[in-house]
């Protein structure tokens, strides 16, 4: 809710069910998802892309083996099967459709992005009518799939990944065919079940900026009403400093799309190489955008990512992960694992005044605490609380 104190600006949310993490088809294990449930995650994202399913026209196939970089427990490892093991472990899941193919945009090309060091190879994004409605059926073919199989209430529908960027959306990010394809999805999918849950337009930051969000790109997807079947506004808040700020982004934000349009964080994390190292800081940085995302009532929070993708401690890109490439444990998760499903229920309120600025409260049981995140023990306070591996001071 929000209300408006004698000293601010007031919202509060639930610690609980908001909670999820970027895994990879590609590298996760059955190990991963019994962690991931046991240290309280409610569910994971991943992509299913275009070109992996569709080989043949209008023909898909969930049940072949993905291209793995690491061995699966119960040898091949299918899209089909992902989902399986996934939802046995009580856990929901947030899909991403992404990419073009082949079949329908062009050959592979090599493309050259400012902030990439070497040629990226791919296909382009669906632009055309043709393209874009032959991607919309992709999709619609996909969520009718594991509806039926699973049913809708245990899904999430990510229209495309960070469409407004051209190293997403290859090779130039156009507004205006991301629009057509999600009208057309949109179209699509309310034929098949009204319950569908469909997220959008899940965007960067501004290329370049400290998390400036793409109000550009917002107002153009808005130009068309999407209010049928958009259940959640998506984006990715990263920003390389503290998450106060977003207090702000979130305020704007929904002037913008309206109150009864939910928003979504589907992305964000901040990677060890941004703290040189500081697995702590990191730890109490993430932790805190946690806590103010749920207390803004942000549907749902993901975690980029389960485990880190690369082990150059010097490439940021390889190092979001919440264990390490090897598979051992980094502090973030410890304090994550530890917090919700210690605090499990708790309402988090947040505060804003310009005397003030950002404050954290939670409400447990019948006691009301100030949360203040140190990274190191303040020796003259016995409120301190360590045993999340960093420092929650709470405050009656």
């Amino acid at each position: 809710f929000l209300a408006i104190a004698s000293w601010g600006i007031c919202f509060a949310g639930t610690v609980g069910d908001n909670l999820y993490v970027q895994i990879k088809p590609d590298r996760v294990t059955l190990a991963d998802l019994d962690d991931i449930k046991s240290a309280g995650f409610s569910g994971v994202r991943f992509g299913i892309s275009w070109d992996a399913v569709e080989k043949k026209q209008k023909e898909f196939d969930f049940s072949s083996a993905i291209r793995r970089t690491r061995p699966f427990e119960k040898g091949q490892l299918s899209y089909d099967i992902l989902v399986e093991e996934i939802i046995s472990r009580d856990l929901k899941i947030l899909i991403t459709l992404v990419r073009g193919n082949a079949l329908y945009t062009g050959p592979y090309e090599d493309f050259q992005f400012e902030w990439r060091k070497f040629p990226v190879r791919a296909v382009r994004a669906p632009i055309t009518d043709y393209a874009t409605k032959s991607f919309s059926y992709f999709a619609s073919q996909t969520i009718k799939h594991y509806n039926k199989l699973f049913g809708s209430e245990n899904f999430r529908w990510l229209v495309w990944n960070e469409p407004n960027l051209g190293s997403h959306f290859i090779p130039v990010a156009n507004p205006l065919a991301y629009k057509k394809i999600f009208k057309n999805i949109c179209r699509d999918v309310q034929s098949i079940d009204s319950n569908v849950k469909l997220a959008a337009p899940n965007i960067s930051p501004v290329l370049g900026s400290e998390g400036e969000i793409d109000y550009v790109f917002i107002r153009e997807f808005l130009d068309v009403d999407v209010s049928s079947c958009l259940s959640s506004f998506t984006l990715h808040p990263y920003r390389n400093g503290p998450p106060d700020d977003f207090f702000d982004d979130f305020y704007e934000l929904k002037k913008i799309i309206g109150k009864d349009l939910s928003v979504a964080i589907d992305e964000v994390g901040y990677s060890t190489t941004t703290f040189q190292g500081d697995e702590i800081k990191r730890a109490v940085f993430l932790l805190r955008f946690y806590l103010l995302a749920t207390a803004l009532g942000v549907e749902f929070f993901n975690i980029y990512e389960w485990d880190d993708s690369g082990t150059n401690p010097d490439d940021r890109e390889h190092n979001f992960g919440m264990l390490s490439k090897s598979g051992l444990r980094k502090p973030v998760l410890d304090v994550f694992s530890k917090f919700i499903n210690e605090f499990n229920g708790a309402m988090i309120e947040v505060n804003k005044s310009s005397e003030h600025g950002v404050v954290l409260y939670m409400m447990h049981g019948k006691s009301r605490y100030r949360l203040d995140m140190l990274q190191e023990k303040d020796k003259n306070d016995d409120t301190d609380y360590g045993r999340f591996g960093i420092f929650i001071r709470l405050t009656n």
